[in-house]
């Protein structure tokens, strides 16, 4: 959702014509991928009401060009979701599902996690500070510094409001801390070194990162293969299974349907969530046992979940086959 988002910043913001209409439709494109470009939205919306400040017609003006385009992919989204006859669900897993999230980390827990991305990030930190030490702002609108300063604290708003310390929720603070070590650089270092060194160091560490990154996952084991490898051999056209606690990407692998209603398999397994979305694992397992098309369950050793009701009342009704390499145990019906 970040190529939407960093699209509309660069026709509002960053653009000396502005496209307020352009802007909208790619907030829009993006908030349907995922509601956090609130925070993007809001921080365009309110370099409008800056910039036209003295010009209360234009902000009106332009603003409901934004507002609008914003508003058209969310609407056509909706109405394809009616006219399929699953309002009812879009309803429930947009907004009663995100709505009932598990939200519990403490102000310490919160200001780790940030913690932890600032320092893993301090090299580039350390180089935009210095950066600006040096001067690497002038000639650049100061404006474009503070609407950065806005972004990034929008943004951290948003990720933490979810609760939950996962590192990829982070990559969406990448952008601003890119533009305002990059802008900063650009700004102080000599011309013949951005010229002639800079892209090429750059582009030299960037490589050496990829390919020190290919080197170290091609070594680690690809369960959700080897569990598709096994299982799409023994599978009948019309069949599926069920992945009792994880790996539920397989479904994927496989192009198979989900034999009930949450893919996220630890939703089912987890006493928060299962308080939040008040799950009833027995009748989740019901619906498994009473679908013939389910012909197999996995699930992970030596995972708590595997005496939780939900998991001993299925496998009641299905025999291990087999354990996989990995740890993983086949029952079949």
């Amino acid at each position: 959702f970040l190529l939407f988002s960093l699209s509309a910043i660069l026709v509002t913001v960053a653009s000396p014509r502005k496209h307020w209409a352009w802007g909208g439709l790619l907030l829009g494109l993006g908030f349907i991928i995922k509601p956090f470009v609130a925070a993007e939205a809001l921080a365009i919306g309110l370099y409008l009401l800056w910039g036209y400040r003295r010009e209360p017609l234009r902000i009106l003006g332009n603003g409901l060009l934004l507002v609008t385009a914003f508003l058209l992919p969310v609407a056509g989204v909706m109405a394809y979701y009616q006219a399929i006859g699953e309002w009812e669900n879009f309803l429930f897993y947009t907004f009663q599902v995100n709505g009932a999230y598990v939200v519990s980390p403490t102000l310490a827990e919160r200001a780790i996690y940030m913690g932890d991305y600032l320092l893993r990030y301090a090299p580039l930190i350390i180089l935009g500070a210095v950066a600006q030490v040096r001067g690497g702002w002038n000639g650049m609108p100061g404006w474009w510094k503070w609407f950065l300063a806005l972004l990034a604290s929008l943004v951290t708003v948003v990720i933490l409001l979810t609760g939950k310390p996962f590192g990829h929720y982070q990559i969406q603070l990448d952008p601003p801390l890119a533009l305002w070590v990059g802008v900063g650089v650009a700004g102080c270092w000599p011309l013949a070194l951005r010229a002639k060194w800079l892209p090429a160091a750059v582009l030299a560490v960037g490589t050496a990162i990829g390919i020190g990154h290919y080197f170290y996952y091609r070594g680690r084991p690809d369960i959700p293969r080897e569990i598709a490898a096994y299982l799409g051999p023994r599978l009948g056209p019309d069949e599926t299974f069920f992945s009792l606690n994880g790996y539920q990407v397989t479904y994927h692998l496989l192009r198979r349907p989900v034999p009930v209603a949450y893919v996220h398999t630890p939703l089912m397994q987890n006493p928060e969530h299962i308080a939040s979305f008040r799950i009833d694992q027995r009748a989740v397992a019901r619906q498994v046992i009473d679908d013939p098309s389910v012909r197999f369950v996995f699930i992970k050793e030596g995972d708590g979940s595997l005496g939780s009701p939900l998991s001993r009342e299925v496998l009641r009704y299905f025999a291990p086959v087999d354990t996989l390499g990995s740890g993983v145990i086949i029952f079949g019906r």
